[in-house]
């Protein structure tokens, strides 16, 4: 809000003496100050906020973070400081960026974000991003209806069992993702698939919140150390889950099963690509459920799972399951209850 000639002559904001404390620029601030370049020095606790259109984070600088606005002035910003969004009455879209250089954009990178009134969205700014709302504290984002994984193609969005309550996501409501095909989702704890409608696949968690992940997207499903069952969705809804439904499947723990919802559902899993590049970390397959659920297994989805010669896969199910070999596959008898 500052008008031309109010201040000028200024290189320096120094808020390092004011704890709490919180600059605001907005559009036309530096241009209003004359100021092609300023510089704002802080402490942890401090936070700036940039208002209006036409900034863009330009990356660190040293002990810096930049931003140019669009008539091309810097502003270096200590990174002591934390960034606050805060929307209007009416639909705001927030740009969020990887300020730690750490391939992750979390809340680790701002302070705070609130939509307000009106649909507001967050939109990820960059490649090869992990977008991490998982471990999101109550209040930390409130107010934003949409997130938006930018035009890469290459972002991942990951959500826990609390990231939709914190964000203020009503049971009433949902929240949308938008994002572009080769970017993925990570839905980590407990989530019941709903279906798809309107080019969106449907989620809710344990608590009945959803969320509306557009169909370009597709799911990783990605282990902790523990013990870990991965369950895959028949998204397409044509009862065969396959490789081509899902991103990619990473066991990663000590235990780690793979397994299908429902029942009636076939789980192949022939054609892997090699050396692991979609499923890995995984030798136990479960087809649970309620029985008339088969697998099919082709020769080379050993390898393409990324097991050794030596390990086994072993396949669990109940009355009713059944299991498909192609390929050449030689019969070695039965050991402990198992073919």
């Amino acid at each position: 809000g500052t008008t031309a000639a109010k201040i000028s002559g200024i290189e320096i904001v120094d808020l390092t003496t004011s704890a709490g404390s919180r600059v605001l620029f907005d559009a036309g601030t530096l241009d209003n100050m004359g100021a092609t370049t300023l510089l704002v020095e802080g402490n942890t606790g401090n936070a700036f906020e940039l208002r209006g259109s036409g900034w863009s984070y330009t990356g660190p600088a040293g002990a810096y973070y930049t931003y140019s606005d669009a008539s091309g002035n810097i502003l270096e910003i200590s990174q002591a400081l934390k960034r606050v969004y805060t929307g209007t009455n009416g639909a705001d879209s927030f740009e969020v960026n990887d300020t730690n250089s750490d391939g992750r954009i979390s809340a680790d990178d701002f302070a705070s974000i609130n939509g307000g009134l009106g649909l507001d969205s967050l939109v990820v700014g960059g490649q090869n991003l992990i977008f991490d709302l998982s471990h999101l504290g109550a209040g930390v984002i409130s107010g934003i209806e949409r997130i938006d994984l930018g035009t890469g193609g290459t972002n991942r969005l990951v959500l826990d069992q609390t990231s939709l309550t914190n964000m203020g996501i009503a049971v009433s409501q949902a929240l949308t993702v938008d994002g572009n095909a080769g970017d993925t989702f990570d839905l980590k704890g407990t989530w019941t698939f709903l279906g798809t409608s309107g080019g969106y696949s449907r989620y809710k968690d344990a608590g009945n919140h959803e969320v509306l992940i557009e169909n370009a997207l597709k799911r990783v499903y990605d282990g902790t150390t523990g013990t870990n069952a991965l369950v895959l969705d028949d998204v397409n809804g044509n009862g065969v889950v396959s490789w081509e439904d899902f991103s990619a499947v990473h066991g990663n723990g000590v235990t780690s099963t793979l397994g299908v919802a429902g029942n009636g559902t076939t789980l192949d899993l022939c054609g892997l690509p090699a050396l692991d590049t979609v499923i890995h970390g995984v030798k136990i397959i479960d087809l649970g459920g309620n029985g008339n659920n088969t697998v099919i297994l082709d020769a080379d989805t050993h390898t393409g799972m990324g097991l050794l010669p030596a390990d086994v896969l072993l396949i669990n199910g109940e009355a009713g399951d059944s299991f498909d070999l192609r390929g050449s596959w030689t019969y070695s008898g039965m050991t402990a209850g198992r073919h």
